[in-house]
């Protein structure tokens, strides 16, 4: 039985694609270095700020990317939701899920402090069982300590879990955790990426959640 539905934040739950590009093109262009499109961005991100930085910034200079990642907290922790919206669907979604008896949980690799700053400006009126960003001491997705905390503190199994996400990374992150894994189209990568990962399920928008969740 399904007990617990877990997000990814960054292209499944909210668009924030915009302000996270806009944060690293501020901090590149302060270092005079080249800036990307949204649609670079889209595969810039994934596995956590540090990462980003290094791969927008084609570099593996240490003290470059700390001079960039400083520049883009910056910038990203003033401007974090100027851009950033719930994707359309999301919030009816979660109140149905949870209508239905099924709980909600948020795993990113974003920073932890913005992944409560973004859902309690987004989603205030949702009751999240937990949520978790990337925290000192944890590595970020697809590693699952801490998420593996979560549902030891709840008494949830990982059987009793969907682990949902818009790329390869959410996909190895329920596989490590054994969980199912349901891939959404409506994020920054395709079809394609998620199939060749082995996405348990597919979601072409947010209700197909709730349809695959009245099947477990």
């Amino acid at each position: 039985m399904l007990k617990l539905c877990i997000f990814d934040l960054d292209g499944t739950t909210a668009d924030t694609i915009e302000d996270l590009s806009h944060a690293a093109d501020y901090a590149l262009r302060k270092k005079g270095l080249p800036t990307h499109t949204l649609d670079e961005y889209k595969y810039f991100v994934g596995n956590g700020i540090p990462k980003l930085i290094s791969r927008a910034a084609k570099t593996e200079d240490k003290a470059v990317l700390q001079e960039l990642l400083r520049d883009f907290k910056d910038y990203y922790a003033k401007h974090l939701t100027d851009k950033t919206k719930p994707y359309s669907g999301i919030d009816e979604m979660f109140k149905t899920l949870t209508n239905k008896g099924v709980q909600l949980a948020v795993y990113s690799n974003k920073a932890d402090e913005y992944v409560g700053i973004i859902l309690k400006k987004l989603f205030s009126d949702v009751s999240f069982l937990w949520y978790a960003g990337n925290r000192e001491g944890y590595s970020p997705k697809p590693d699952v300590e801490l998420m593996e905390r979560y549902l030891k503190r709840y008494n949830i199994k990982p059987e009793e879990c969907l682990f949902i996400g818009d790329s390869n990374v959410d996909i190895q992150t329920a596989k490590n955790a054994k969980m199912r894994s349901c891939g959404v189209l409506w994020g920054f990568r395709t079809r394609e990426e998620l199939e060749n990962e082995g996405a348990d399920f597919i979601a072409a928008e947010p209700e197909d959640i709730v349809k695959i969740a009245d099947r477990l």
